[in-house]
This record gives C-alpha cells, structure tokens and sequence, in this order.
C-alpha cells in the first residue's frame, strides 16, 4: 500500500517492516525511533501515523484516488487506536515520555496481558491514587545465600503502618526460572498477605520477549563475557522495573535484595526530602547509602530517561557508571547523601556465580586511625576512602619502597587483617609484589614483616591475637607495571 495497491506494494510496506523490525540490532533501531517520534501521546498514535503519512506521500506522488479511501481509514484507525501495524519489543508503549507506557496495566495488572502477550503482574494489587515513594526491589537467584526475605522483613518491621500506606514496594523477579518465580511468590504470599492485600508490596516480572539477544555483546572494561552479560541483563532489568514503576508514586527509590533498613527509615527519608527541597530548587538525585545502586532515590518524573539510558546502553556501561552520568546529565553536581546510611548490605555472595562482595555490617568498620600514603593517588580515590568502606584507592606510577600506612591511636590487639587489590573479576591493577608490615614503637619507626601478597594481590591474616600494634604498613617491593588498586581493607 505505500507503492500504490496491489499485492506487491503491500509486501513490500510488509518487507521493509521486517527489515527494519526483524531480528536483535533491527529491533532495536526501529524501536529508538518510535520512542524519539513518540513525543507525549499515548504511547500507539504518532509512531502508526508515520505509516499513514508515508502512504499520503505516495498518493500525493502517484496521483491515483482510489487510494484516499484507504488513507481515510486508516486515519479513522489511528485516531481509534486500532492501527494494525505495531512496533515490536521495546516500542512507544513504554518511550511514550509521558511516564504513562504502562499504565493500561497498572490499572488492573492483576488481569492485564502486557504488550508482550505475557503477565507482567504476580502478586500483589495496586492502589487507585499515587503515593509517596515506591521502592524498587529487583532479586534473582544466588547460588548459595538468599537474602530477599531478611531484605523484606527489616523493610515492613521497621516501617509504621502510615507509612507503608503511601509506598509501594515492587519485587522485580529477575530471574528467569519459573520454579524460583513460583517458590518467592508462594513465600511472600504466605509470609506478607496483608501487605500484598493492600498495596504495599507488588510482585511484577519482565516478558521474555522484551529482552533482546544477549549472543553478540561487546565486551567492556576488559570484563568476562559472563559479568557483561550479567551487568547488561542487569541494566535491562533496572529499566523495566523503572518503567513499570513511574506512575505509582511521587518519588522512586532502588534497592538490592541483600540489605538491612534502618528503623524509621521511611519517616527518615520523608524529614531529609523536606530539608532538600526546603534548600534547593532542583535535585535530581538523594542518596541512602554509599553503595553501589542501593538507596538511590530519584523524582518519579526523571527516572523514565535514567531508564532509558540503562536501555539504550545496556551493553556499553555498568548502571553504577550511568548512575553518575546521569546525575552529571541533569546538572546535579553536588552528592547530596543523608548520614548515617539507611540501609546495610548483608550480602556476601553475589547474584554473579563464584563472586563475593564485602557487607557493611557494623562489625566490618575498621578502628580509628590516621592515614598516609607515599604513592601518587589518583583523583579522589584516596586511602580514606577505602578504609571507611566508602569506595577504593587508585593509585598510578607505584614504586618500589611506596607504602601505605594505618596508625592507630593507642595500641591494638589484631586477629584479622584482610586487604584485597586490583579488580574482582580480573587480574589488573593488583599489588604484583607487595608485604605487610607491623610496628610496635612509639613512633612507628621500626617496622616488622608480618605476611606477603598472594599472586592475586590478596591478603588475609588471621590470629589469636597481634598485641601492641601502634601501626600496619603495606609496602611495595617492586615496582607496579600497571596502577594499583585496594578495593577492601578489613581489621578487626
């Protein structure tokens, strides 16, 4: 029909569909320019009428009438909503850019087919008016700890019950298996029913055939072709879960399924908003926490780009690297993070296969101490920063004989010394040869050598009991090929 009836235009509109529809890195260019010709309709209108302005091109073009029959209906179709044509996968349904893609399924997800022919919605029911905050929770399997239930439990014991009134907690089932979907649901419906009843937790799940083919990523960052799946899936996940999420409140916050709540900690969240908008005039981003994505608190009408973003470059970027980009983007350049954090992670195994992470359990802070370093630090990724848990040091152009000093206050006893370098899934920026050293003396003058590096830049130390010790010394005893990174520091 774009060439002029017969059975020949009309496969040829249909081939062209295909082309630019059919297949992974098709789709997905047909669907970046649905989203950018979507403007703030309803999500099916404008990226249908392109069809029809197509085909009212070519009636002006080949001057044939009988055509403007056909045009005429399929206006009546657009305007009705009823086009036959549609985009697939990730279409204006959900980059309508008027936050309300999903919205024909929160109204009553609970019957409600999605775009994808599949369920979206597994438990829980959604309340008739917007409220304050909804958190969202993503959780998929781990291979050996399951935390989603502490996670779930710290989050309704430590909240009122006027609070839980006006938030709205969103499982995201992340991962696929539908025995593990099936088990979580069963538990959270025998655990929490009340709270599934009335709104204050939801269970959601993305369709399969919203996820694009994961066979041909590139690999970033020197990472596995394992962790950039994972990470790519990973931002997919956050932006659906972003999506759905929206319209149910006036604000969004992300966790993990491995965390503690404080107590009060939505009374909390509610008195330093206050204090932020009494302050500023604009914010894009609070932070509750100092780790990675979790306690990331956002105004609902912004996250629609941040998940485009984590769409559009899913493959490119971790999310905690487009976390940052995106406060950069909307002109926020100040860390606006409320202390002490609200929520503490407690998982030690990752959703990634054979990795571990450090928690932030109180009994993971390390005893008070002055630093020094001699080696050249990198920006802002100084020793501090890594000893109080709030992130790493990098360190360039290390030399034999640099250090990297801990003097404590007054004397300690020691039973546990663990200091990890270099990144963890990889074998860069690690200590190639290092030593860790003790002193006794008053001025931390005389130093003695307790352990040595392993191979992967690892240290763990462990004993009865190290008595006296005024300061730890980490030395260099070669010069580093490559930077050096110290990702953890432990003492206990």
């Amino acid at each position: 029909m774009v060439d002029g009836g017969g059975d020949n235009g009309r496969w040829r509109m249909e081939e062209r569909i295909i082309v630019d529809g059919g297949g992974d890195n098709g789709r997905m260019r047909m669907e970046e320019r649905t989203m950018l010709d979507g403007g703030e309709d309803n999500g099916t209108a404008l990226p249908q009428m392109k069809y029809v302005l197509k085909m009212a091109r070519c009636i002006i073009k080949k001057q044939r009438p009988y055509l403007y029959l056909i045009l005429l209906v399929a206006c009546l179709c657009c305007l009705l909503g009823i086009f036959p044509i549609q985009p697939n996968g990730w279409g204006s349904e959900l980059f309508d850019n008027g936050h309300l893609g999903l919205s024909r399924y929160v109204e009553n997800p609970a019957s409600e087919i999605s775009y994808w022919n599949e369920p979206i919605h597994f438990a829980g029911k959604t309340r008739s008016s917007q409220g304050f905050l909804t958190i969202g929770l993503p959780t998929t399997r781990r291979p050996i700890a399951t935390y989603i239930y502490d996670t779930l439990k710290s989050l309704v014991l430590n909240s009122t019950e006027n609070d839980k009134n006006d938030t709205t907690i969103v499982i995201f089932l992340a991962d696929r298996n539908a025995t593990y979907a099936a088990e979580l649901v069963r538990n959270v419906s025998m655990w929490f029913p009340k709270y599934l009843e009335n709104g204050f937790i939801q269970v959601i799940r993305a369709p399969d055939a919203y996820y694009p083919s994961i066979r041909a990523l590139k690999r970033t960052y020197g990472d596995s072709i394992e962790r950039v799946k994972w990470r790519s899936k990973q931002n997919l996940d956050y932006a659906f879960l972003m999506h759905y999420s929206q319209p149910l409140s006036e604000y969004y916050m992300q966790l993990e399924d491995d965390v503690i709540a404080a107590r009060d900690y939505l009374g909390r969240i509610k008195s330093y908003l206050r204090q932020l908008n009494g302050r500023y005039a604009t914010w894009t981003l609070a932070e509750f926490s100092r780790f990675g994505f979790i306690g990331k608190l956002y105004h609902s009408t912004d996250i629609g780009k941040l998940a485009y973003l984590l769409r559009v470059f899913f493959n490119e970027q971790p999310c905690d690297y487009l976390l940052r980009f995106f406060q950069k983007l909307m002109m926020q350049k100040m860390v606006l993070r409320h202390l002490p954090d609200l929520f503490m992670h407690i998982g030690y195994w990752s959703t990634l296969p054979e990795q571990t992470r450090p928690s932030s359990r109180k009994d993971d802070h390390n005893p008070p101490a002055t630093l020094s370093t001699t080696m050249t630090i990198h920006e802002r990724f100084t020793l501090r920063r890594v000893y109080s848990g709030q992130g790493t040091l990098w360190a360039k152009d290390v030399r034999i004989g640099d250090t990297a000093t801990i003097a404590f206050g007054k004397p300690r006893t020691l039973k546990l010394i663990i200091i990890v370098t270099g990144y963890r899934t990889l074998k860069r920026d690690i200590a190639e040869s290092a030593i860790l050293e003790y002193s006794r003396t008053t001025n931390c003058t005389i130093y003695t050598q307790l352990a040595t590096f392993d191979k992967l830049g690892r240290l763990n130390y462990a004993t009865n009991g190290l008595e006296h010790v005024r300061c730890l010394r980490m030395k260099m005893t070669k010069s580093q090929n490559s930077w050096l990174m110290i990702n953890r520091i432990h003492i206990r």
